[in-house]
């Protein structure tokens, strides 16, 4: 009915405006005019993470955080199996996950945990009102997500220096280029997130987050 609705009034309408490429063309696919549509991204308040940015990443723990709620979108479980992974290869990460939402999948999340015998490199920290400071601490940034109507999480970490890897999905592909300006993995693929990671915590980190820190601050800042 919403979509009808929508659709129905979109000739009495002068602008569409989604927050990225592919929530806009998702508008398209259900039927609103393209010539009306606009894209402007979430903008993130530089001051916010202006101290974090200061510290360099070579100075910061060689560690993974995650800033997600606990909900069907988010994807908690490919990072924690990359996580194994890791281990399992001979590189033992400590991996730490802020938020809260919904107790059932943060249970889920907490079995996993203890399935793969990682209670003591994966941290659940909770709800967080210190991003900035979370951020700062850590070299990687990780979103393994499903889908995302923007990955403004993803922002608000290169803003903050951070070496950044996401799951290539609808929401994220504005944000990172990859290759340049972090890292783009398959979506529900712990391999590919592992190698990611280890990429992330070397020098190629260094290089990625720079020029992730130089993009997000010239075109998602607020």
């Amino acid at each position: 009915l919403q979509r009808y609705r929508s659709v129905a009034l979109a000739r009495h309408t002068d602008a569409f405006v989604a927050v990225s490429r592919g929530v806009g063309e998702n508008l398209v696919r259900l039927g609103h005019p393209r010539d009306k549509l606009r894209v402007i991204h979430n903008g993130t308040p530089l001051i916010r993470f202006a101290s974090a940015a200061e510290v360099p990443l070579d100075e910061r723990e060689p560690a993974v955080l995650m800033a997600a709620r606990f909900a069907r979108q988010k994807d908690h479980a490919t990072l924690i199996r990359a996580a194994a992974l890791l281990r399992d290869g001979g590189t033992s990460v400590v991996v730490r996950l802020a938020g809260g939402g919904s107790a059932r999948h943060e249970r889920v999340a907490r079995r996993l945990v203890a399935e793969l015998g990682l209670r003591d490199q994966v941290e659940f920290l909770g709800p967080r009102d210190d991003m900035a400071d979370l951020l700062a601490r850590h070299r990687v940034f990780v979103l393994s997500t499903h889908y995302e109507g923007m990955g403004i999480a993803v922002a608000e970490a290169m803003v903050a220096g951070c070496a950044a890897i996401a799951s290539n999905v609808v929401g994220v592909e504005d944000i990172v280029e990859h290759g340049e300006t972090g890292w783009l993995v398959k979506p529900s693929n712990p391999e590919s997130l592992a190698r990611a990671i280890l990429e992330a915590l070397g020098p190629e980190g260094v290089e990625r987050a720079a020029a992730g820190r130089e993009f997000a601050v010239k075109n998602l800042s607020m």
